[in-house]
């Protein structure tokens, strides 16, 4: 009997309907995918290895802050107008968030392909 679709894409079994179309890029599986699409086994390695890797913030945030104080601080001692230190406000928070989700892309790309020698994971379902 095949799955009734539910709203938001969900089947009454609670898997997406896209899973069984999908396929986790690192080992190939299509079971348990995460809301990311990588498998759960696989998510839980990268979230482990990543860990290494948490002080990447500091930079992120620090060059925010950077940008903010650059900005904000340095137009009004120049005389510009406060909603110009509002402006280098959002343009440091804009910054952090920004390096920060290139930093987070940049870390899984590395993942994918420094992490675990190809010959120790499991035959892709593809080939």
């Amino acid at each position: 009997m095949a799955p009734t679709v539910l709203a938001r894409g969900l089947s009454d079994r609670g898997i997406p309907r896209y899973a069984a179309r999908m396929h986790c890029p690192r080992c190939g599986a299509t079971t348990e995918l995460a809301a990311n699409g990588w498998c759960r086994s696989c998510e839980g390695a990268y979230d482990t290895w990543s860990r290494q890797h948490a002080a990447d913030i500091l930079w992120q945030t620090g060059s925010g802050a950077s940008v903010a104080m650059i900005i904000g601080l340095g137009g009004l001692v120049l005389g510009a107008s406060p909603v110009i230190a509002i402006a280098g406000v959002l343009a440091g928070a804009s910054t952090f968030i920004g390096l920060r989700f290139w930093g987070l892309r940049r870390r899984r790309r590395q993942y994918l392909a420094t992490s675990v020698p190809r010959a120790y994971l499991p035959p892709s379902p593809r080939s």
